[in-house]
């Protein structure tokens, strides 16, 4: 059984530079928040910065579902939140001692259900609104949650022509660089997104026996 990715032989300098710039950005936006006191709600910006840097030409890297996910993850989080507390002044016995984790459940649950009808589906924004249940909330780690997030898409956004997925899609291979001079080279002359000309001639054909 292996243990490492084949292709991180012939890719280890891009590997690196992202998870350093993944490093540094969380880094940064950690320090300027002072973000330290909800660990369970900005473990969720962690999650969102391997995406970022780790797949970030994929569909959920984009604008619409980083900003659109952590929306919804905000808004089933502080409502079941706030359901939360009211359940605990209920006299049902079981909802009364169980309240945050029954809402933090069905924060999930309809975190999950929102993304999906509004197609911004983010993952980590399902455990932001878990996150936000069974933490301590309140508008200041709503402010930072929002901050954070619009820092990873300006990242994202900026740094994107220099970025390619770590994770291989279908069909795409990682490039094969070893220095940065050759990183850069290769983003300049081969930009993503560069429509490929495909010739009758480079389509394979049948050979007759």
């Amino acid at each position: 059984m292996k243990i490492f990715d084949e292709r991180f032989k012939n890719n280890r300098l891009r590997y690196v530079i992202q998870s350093l710039l993944a490093t540094g950005v969380v880094l940064v936006i950690l320090v300027v928040l002072e973000a330290l006191e909800s660990p369970a709600v900005i473990a969720a910006l962690g999650a969102s910065a391997f995406v970022v840097f780790a797949m970030p030409h994929a569909r959920v890297s984009r604008s619409r579902y980083l900003i659109g996910g952590y929306a919804v993850g905000l808004a089933c989080g502080t409502l079941c939140h706030h359901l939360a507390l009211l359940g605990q002044l209920a006299e049902v016995p079981f909802v009364q001692d169980h309240a945050y984790i029954i809402f933090g459940a069905a924060a999930v649950g309809l975190a999950i259900f929102v993304m999906t009808i509004t197609n911004t589906e983010h993952p980590p924004a399902s455990a932001l609104a878990l996150g936000l249940v069974l933490g301590e909330w309140s508008v200041m780690t709503v402010l930072v949650i929002i901050v954070g997030i619009l820092s990873l898409v300006l990242m994202n956004r900026v740094l994107r022509p220099l970025l390619k997925d770590l994770i291989e899609t279908p069909g795409e291979p990682l490039p094969q660089c070893e220095s940065v001079a050759e990183i850069v080279k290769e983003t300049v002359e081969h930009p993503r997104g560069e429509p490929i000309e495909v010739s009758a001639d480079s389509v394979p054909r049948e050979v007759s026996p």
